[in-house]
């Protein structure tokens, strides 16, 4: 398979599956892949690797980024997954946007995070 026919929509599944197997391009996957699926689950499992505290050194930047995504879905999982990382002022000012995110499904999700925060004492 070829790089272009890789990164078809049609072989999302096949980006979806080899993300937990490759976990060195998740960052990639959640900047600049073509799928919003694919994109909503590596926010997703970067979160899951912070908690482990595995995710790559520009994980969070990566989510920074992500906070401009023009999918719901995406930014709402981005908002989520800044739970899993120590408060910070990138990680503040990104959720101060997605507070105000025209979606409410965003706005509950980065509230989800900002009370989580104030739960841990961060």
């Amino acid at each position: 398979m070829t790089i272009y026919e890789y990164n078809k929509p049609e072989n999302a599944d096949l980006r979806l599956s080899e993300l937990r197997e490759h976990p060195d391009s998740i960052v990639h996957r959640l900047l600049s892949d073509s799928d919003a699926n694919v994109r909503h689950e590596a926010a997703f499992i970067i979160s899951e690797m912070q908690e482990q505290g595995k995710a790559p050194g520009d994980a969070l930047a990566a989510l920074c980024i992500a906070t401009h995504d023009r999918s719901v879905l995406v930014r709402h999982e981005v908002a989520l997954a800044f739970g899993a990382f120590p408060r910070s002022r990138p990680a503040e000012i990104a959720i101060r946007l997605l507070c105000i995110d025209e979606s409410e499904d965003v706005q509950s999700s980065a509230k989800l995070t900002t009370l989580k925060w104030q739960r841990r004492g961060v």
